[in-house]
């Protein structure tokens, strides 16, 4: 070789070449365990899904019975009782209103030196009637729009001067069997505390009728025990200690009262949403049909 010059030998360019192509198969197999590793690992994890905000949501049973749980429900109304102490201004006010309210010279039968007196109220429960409240409102609404619209008006216009519904404050005598402590009793003849239970006066319907009166003597002539007789046939039973009836005060819809000076079980004349006994009949009797019209207010029990 010593005759030629520079070029470089072959064995050197041989030797080069095999060892390129030996570490491009070294970097193929390295590849390829990589991949393999990669896809293992992923076959061996939970599908994960992409949420909106590009978090990862894994389902699992534990979120799946979480997305399906129903929401728990609100406990049903209940009308609610306060007994007022025997001091407080509201239960002297009503005791009042039932005394002013109690004239038993009104029955044609009284002679005027036989007034019965008033009984003493012994305890006063203020009502909340929260399972009615909404239906009573309703109504009050409804009876109103009838009063202020006539068919032939573009406008409803409301000038009648009285309150909504033409809301009045009645009595309502009901039979009651126990010793009311503040919740409704269980026997289905307790009048009082169906009333309470229900926050209306649909138990006392009698022929699809609901009565109430102006005076506290003639509720109080209402409900009486078995055996009693309601006044002003008997003048002793209905304020006897036995006498076995409360005394509801209520707020009563009359609406656009229909008037009637005969005894009559008659539906109100069209327009009408109470029946009225006229003063001139010596009855004293307001009568609804739907029990929505009526809502307990308080209730007054009697020694």
């Amino acid at each position: 070789d010593g005759q030629g010059g520079g070029n470089p030998s072959l064995a050197g360019m041989i030797v080069l070449s095999v060892l390129t192509v030996l570490l491009g198969l070294v970097a193929l197999v390295a590849a390829s365990q990589c991949i393999l590793n990669f896809l293992r690992n992923t076959s061996s994890k939970p599908v994960a899904e992409v949420s909106p905000a590009a978090e990862p949501l894994v389902h699992s049973p534990r979120d799946l019975s979480l997305s399906s749980k129903v929401l728990p429900h609100l406990p049903p109304l209940t009308t609610q009782c306060t007994p007022l102490e025997d001091s407080s201004e509201l239960f002297d006010e009503l005791a009042i209103f039932f005394e002013r309210r109690w004239n038993t010279s009104e029955w044609l039968t009284c002679e005027p030196d036989c007034c019965v007196p008033c009984p003493d109220v012994r305890e006063i429960w203020e009502i909340e009637a929260e399972p009615h409240f909404s239906t009573y409102l309703a109504k009050q609404a409804e009876i109103d729009d009838d009063a202020c619209c006539e068919p032939s008006h573009t406008a409803c216009t409301c000038d009648h001067g009285y309150v909504p519904g033409n809301e009045q404050i009645r009595f309502h005598g009901a039979r009651i069997k126990c010793r009311f402590t503040g919740t409704p009793c269980g026997d289905p003849a307790c009048n009082a505390c169906r009333i309470i239970e229900d926050g209306n006066f649909q138990s006392s319907s009698l022929h699809s009728e609901i009565r109430f009166t102006y005076g506290s003597h003639a509720a109080k002539g209402y409900g009486l025990a078995p055996g009693k007789e309601p006044p002003p046939r008997n003048l002793k039973d209905f304020v006897s200690r036995n006498a076995g009836n409360a005394v509801f005060i209520a707020g009563v819809l009359m609406g656009t009262p229909n008037f009637v000076t005969t005894l009559t079980t008659d539906l109100p004349s069209p327009g009408s949403h109470s029946r009225v006994a006229a003063a001139a009949t010596g009855v004293d009797e307001v009568v609804i049909f739907d029990a929505a019209q009526a809502i307990p207010k308080a209730l007054l029990l009697f020694d």
